[in-house]
């Protein structure tokens, strides 16, 4: 039996069919996109998602000009991202409660506090940039958890959901790409603060534009699932592994981040980072079309251990290069195994919980994601002002093998 087509046993029974037909291959991702609902959904999810991509380059350029500190923009950033952590879970519980409307306040509160940020940094007001960020990160919209709540509810077939996951995962590696681009040409042309206002104005148009595809069951007429209980989220087994994975998943991913910038610097190469960077987001592209458009005979449990082991094997060989040269294309292999890995939890996560829980099951992984990145940018940045790079790499490579066995703490009922 495919993984695809694992069955699922915690999966309610009243899911929407839009792929009643069987797909393989490349027309997993034909069924996803043949669906209108999910196809609108997505490209706003990207509008959306590239001021994520775009505002912790943007934040610490503009307030280390600003208030001419880097340790000050650091802790701001670091605050953004941690209000953003702190808030999505009740986000997404407010959203399995009420549907769209919370989603609405957030695109207006998000850029009402980006651009309090902007004003405060401009007249050297710290309160008002702590003020401004706090409330930026709080309503952030949790677009990539209603997605993915949106793509469980529309498509019954394992594969297509697998697929509509990996297309997520590959939106998301685009728009951390694509977002440091856009700063680095917002400032050529114009200033940091512009770079910010374009990032909110991404928020405003992109959560608009998934809101027009109606992804909150409440808003398209349907009678919305009882919310899941509280404590039925918090002692579902599979909820807490699927964040606990992801968070040691991103802690690797921020150190290895770093290491390469520290790696590039060591083979003086500075401003080849941004080409180690963009190969590795390539390798993980490229994984993702792979994973999305095959089917798979090893259980959903087996394969996200496994993909956790494969992760670590091929970060540890990233520590294996003597050049820059070579090391370019260890950091695309290094790449491969991040968004099948990230599809995979998805999969397992949507799987386990009932329609009323999902958005705010889902802002628990995403949630785990942002403190695990947030955390190993943090642990990575220390060591390597005290050892070299390699060391910094070899310590990802570890946490995420480490990740492999927590992954087969997973229920068995998800093989």
């Amino acid at each position: 039996m495919s993984a695809g087509s694992t069955r699922e046993t915690s999966r309610p029974t009243e899911v929407a069919t839009a792929d009643s037909q069987p797909s393989h291959g490349l027309r997993h991702f034909t069924a996803v996109f043949a669906e209108p609902r999910v196809r609108r959904a997505m490209i706003g999810a990207f509008v959306a998602r590239l001021a994520q991509g775009m505002y912790a380059m943007a934040l610490l350029l503009l307030l280390q000009r600003r208030l001419e500190s880097f340790a000050v923009a650091g802790a701001v950033v670091s605050g953004f991202g941690l209000a953003s952590a702190v808030s999505s879970p009740a986000l997404g519980r407010l959203i399995d409660r009420h549907g769209a409307r919370v989603l609405t306040v957030c695109a207006v509160l998000g850029p009402l506090g980006v651009v309090l940020l902007v004003t405060a940094a401009v007249y050297g007001q710290a309160a008002g940039v702590w003020a401004g960020a706090l409330l930026a990160g709080a309503a952030q919209p949790p677009i990539s958890s209603t997605l993915r709540a949106l793509v469980s509810d529309t498509f019954a077939q394992a594969e297509t959901r697998a697929a509509a996951y990996s297309l997520d995962a590959i939106s998301t590696e685009v728009t951390f790409v694509a977002g440091p681009a856009l700063v680095g040409a917002a400032i050529a042309w114009a200033a940091p603060e512009f770079a910010l206002l374009a990032g909110a104005v991404f928020t405003l148009a992109g959560t608009f534009l998934f809101l027009s595809s109606r992804p909150c069951a409440a808003d398209r007429g349907q009678r919305p699932a009882a919310a899941e209980p509280r404590a039925s989220l918090r002692s579902n087994r599979t909820v807490w592994v699927i964040s606990a994975t992801a968070l040691l998943q991103m802690l690797a991913i921020g150190m290895v981040e770093v290491g390469a910038a520290a790696r590039a610097v060591e083979l003086d190469n500075p401003a080849g980072t941004g080409v180690l960077l963009t190969a590795w987001a390539l390798g993980s592209v490229v994984g993702g079309l792979g994973y999305g458009a095959a089917s798979w005979s090893w259980s959903l449990r087996t394969q996200y251990g496994l993909l956790m082991a494969l992760g670590g094997a091929e970060f540890a060989g990233v520590a294996l290069a003597s050049g820059f040269a070579g090391l370019v294309p260890l950091m695309f292999v290094a790449g491969l195994a991040i968004a099948p890995a990230a599809t995979v939890g998805a999969t397992l996560l949507g799987g386990s919980v009932p329609a009323g829980g999902r958005t705010e099951a889902f802002t628990w992984m995403a949630s785990a994601n942002a403190l695990g990145g947030a955390a190993g940018y943090l642990l990575a940045g220390s060591l390597a002002e005290v050892l070299a790079a390699r060391p910094v790499v070899l310590t990802a490579a570890a946490l995420l093998l480490a990740a492999a066995p927590v992954a087969f703490l997973l229920p068995r009922r998800t093989d």
